[in-house]
Parts: C-alpha cells; sequence; structure tokens
C-alpha cells in the first residue's frame, strides 16, 4: 500500500519537463498518441523531480516552459531532417516532433533552463 509521504513530497520535488514522442500508431494504440518509456518518468522522480510530460503542441510546450525547472529531451526512432546531422541520405520530415524539437531547444536555451538530451 502507497503511503501518503512520497504525494506530500511531490510539492517540494523540481518540476521537470520530458519531451514526449509521437507515434501514427503502434502497439499501444491504432491511433495516434504521445509516448516516452516509463524509465524516464522512473529516473527523474528517483533523483528527486517531479516529471511530466511536454506536449508536442508548440504553444502547449512553450506556456508549460514557464512551470518547469528543467527539461529531459530523450533519444528516439523518428525521422530526422538530414540538415540535423548533414548527412545526405537524411530525409526531410513532417514527424511532429523533429518540426517542433527546434523552435522548443532554441526557447530552453534562450531561458537558459538546465537541460538534458
Amino acid at each position: 500500500m502507497q503511503t501518503i509521504a512520497p504525494l506530500l513530497d511531490a510539492t517540494t520535488r523540481p518540476l521537470i519537463g520530458i519531451l514526449l514522442d509521437w507515434q501514427a500508431q503502434g502497439s499501444f494504440s491504432v491511433h495516434p498518441h504521445y509516448a516516452v518509456g516509463q524509465r524516464f518518468f522512473d529516473a527523474i522522480w528517483a533523483a528527486g523531480g517531479l516529471p511530466v510530460g511536454l506536449p508536442l503542441v508548440p504553444e502547449q510546450a512553450m506556456a508549460a516552459l514557464h512551470h518547469v525547472h528543467g527539461v529531459l529531451v530523450p533519444g528516439g526512432d523518428y525521422p530526422s531532417p538530414s540538415s540535423w546531422y548533414a548527412d545526405p541520405h537524411g530525409i526531410e520530415s513532417n514527424h511532429p516532433r523533429a518540426q517542433n524539437s527546434i523552435a522548443l531547444l532554441q526557447e530552453i536555451l534562450r531561458r537558459d533552463l538546465p537541460l538534458l538530451g
């Protein structure tokens, strides 16, 4: 049985945003959905933070940056534009994560938020 102490502790932990991934469909759902491994949430909690998912909706993610104390950008297997890695074999992507990552990362850096990627 869970005690109330971890719930009360959550109010004093720094809020750490996790950039969510996007999948058109997968084992979780045949519908488009956000996803990220539970291990990222668990690691932030174990390190003393309170993890929250950041959606790939630019206005929502930017607004959430006003409330978080740091951001985790996990890796992922999604189509990345060739310009990110100077890879002549890369693809230009309409993937929501690729489209939103650059602007969000630029804003995180502009705000000088702690960033782990």
